[in-house]
């Protein structure tokens, strides 16, 4: 695959069931997340996300909820956890013009609204699967749909698909991306897609991996 405009991949939303990512910092395990995938309403879906990051200097626990149409565009989500001891909260409403968004940190809170522009993108710090699931929306959009708009940072984000060479991180080299979110400046984020899923991420400048094994369970039972 190559970095030029090409029809996007047949990519559907992804089954109710539940999964586990890990998250790997230079090749040492830091993070783990269950998220659970559900049905919500006719034409929507809700996950929940548990992650618990283990590092000295930043000890996260945290609970999200999360809510996307069919097509996978976000329709809003709530976060409540602890970084560093300290108590967070996150609610985003996206309706189609206007995302409202109310934080607290501590004992500060914010509220704000950004207006929606272009095709917005949930991106949850310490959430994997919200970072997962705004790769598969990126790969299923068209390609003049680029750059998208990042909530609840409000920032615009380029993307590029497919990748001009390897990736390399940890002394461990992987082929082309499908591809490539960009975070912010200098901040890339790679995405490997294969049969509608996504196999992992990887942020170079930030020395982190974040595998996804194929390891969907469906509800009350085996895959």
């Amino acid at each position: 695959m190559n970095g030029q405009a090409s029809a996007s991949p047949r990519i559907e939303a992804p089954a109710p069931g539940a999964c586990e990512i890990v998250a790997l910092f230079r090749n040492r395990p830091i993070g783990h997340e269950t998220a659970q995938i559900e049905t919500d309403g006719p034409d929507g879906l809700c996950v929940r996300a548990v992650t618990e990051i283990a590092t000295p200097r930043f000890p996260v626990t945290q609970m999200a909820v999360m809510r996307y149409d069919a097509g996978l565009r976000p329709r809003g989500c709530t976060v409540e956890g602890f970084v560093n001891g300290r108590p967070l909260a996150l609610e985003v409403e996206i309706g189609a013009a206007r995302a409202t968004i109310r934080s607290r940190f501590d004992d500060r809170e914010r509220t704000g609204a950004i207006e929606i522009s272009r095709p917005p993108l949930l991106l949850l710090d310490n959430c994997f699967v919200s970072h997962v699931l705004a790769a598969l929306a990126a790969a299923r959009g068209a390609p003049d749909e680029a750059p998208y708009l990042s909530l609840p940072s409000g920032g615009e984000m380029p993307i590029t698909r497919g990748g001009a060479g390897p990736v390399r991180l940890g002394g461990a080299e992987s082929p082309p991306p499908s591809l490539t979110l960009h975070l912010a400046p200098g901040l890339d984020e790679h995405a490997w897609i294969a049969e509608g899923r996504v196999e992992r991420l990887l942020i170079q400048q930030a020395h982190l991996r974040i595998e996804c094994p194929n390891n969907t369970t469906p509800p009350g039972g085996h895959p």
